[in-house]
């Protein structure tokens, strides 16, 4: 008994709780969440990429490895698809695919650059 109830407050138990948890509102809520006009979780495939990064996120936090490759997925994902919402003035800097990419392409090198060390 003693056994069942330190897995029930363990790391790895009370990590695969949140997540599921987590998951599902993702799932079943975020589809009628919306900034302005754009619901960042509307399409099927935009969930289940949050969940995967989230699940890999867990998993490396888990087994102690660094999680910034989640964070700089999730950067990446941001700039494209809230990059042609960001304006200033008049002007919207990452509205076109081009700018973008290279954010994106900034963002990776910045990451391959400096970030190798952080693994």
């Amino acid at each position: 008994m003693k056994k069942f109830l330190s897995f029930l407050v363990s790391r790895w138990f009370l990590a695969f709780l949140a997540l599921l948890v987590l998951g599902l509102v993702i799932w079943f809520l975020e589809p009628f969440v919306a900034f302005g006009g754009l619901k960042p979780l509307a399409t099927l495939g935009m969930r289940v990429l949050v969940i995967a990064l989230l699940l890999v996120g867990v998993l490396l936090w888990l087994a102690g490895r660094s999680i910034s490759v989640v964070f700089v997925a999730l950067l990446c994902l941001l700039i494209w698809y809230a990059g042609p919402l960001l304006s200033f003035g008049r002007t919207e800097p990452l509205a076109p695919v081009a700018a973008r990419v290279i954010a994106i392409v900034v963002v990776l090198s910045a990451f391959a650059a400096f970030g190798v060390c952080w693994l």
